[in-house]
């Protein structure tokens, strides 16, 4: 079963990168065609420079929220810190975490009698 699904997934990635390098010779046939390839890697060249600011910077983002989140301590964190941090220094268990919400409406009055 785990030999299938990984020749499965290699003949996947295999497709994949064959239909990307095929878009790519593509574009550039196409655009050295009419005379704009220097306009093709100026694109291509923006578009992977963004691409890498915006993963850097998701990256950095999760990874400062995975330290902060490692550092808290308590009953699922690591590290020190102490305490898993509520309100008047209560101590939060993993029952009342999980507990269902209280009910944000109190339940309807009784109905009236029937004369």
């Amino acid at each position: 079963m785990k030999r299938t699904f990984g020749v499965f997934v290699l003949l996947l990635g295999l497709w994949l990168l064959f239909d990307l390098a095929s878009q790519l010779v593509a574009e550039i046939l196409w655009f050295d065609e009419v005379g704009y390839l220097q306009v093709f890697w100026l694109r291509l060249l923006s578009q992977l420079g963004l691409w890498a600011i915006a993963f850097f910077t998701s990256a950095g983002f999760l990874l400062f929220n995975l330290a902060i989140a490692n550092r808290g301590g308590g009953e699922w964190g690591g590290g020190g810190g102490g305490g898993g941090g509520g309100a008047g220094g209560t101590r939060e268990t993993r029952e009342t975490i999980l507990s269902p919400p209280p009910p944000l409406l109190p339940s309807p009055p009784p109905p009236l009698p029937q004369d």
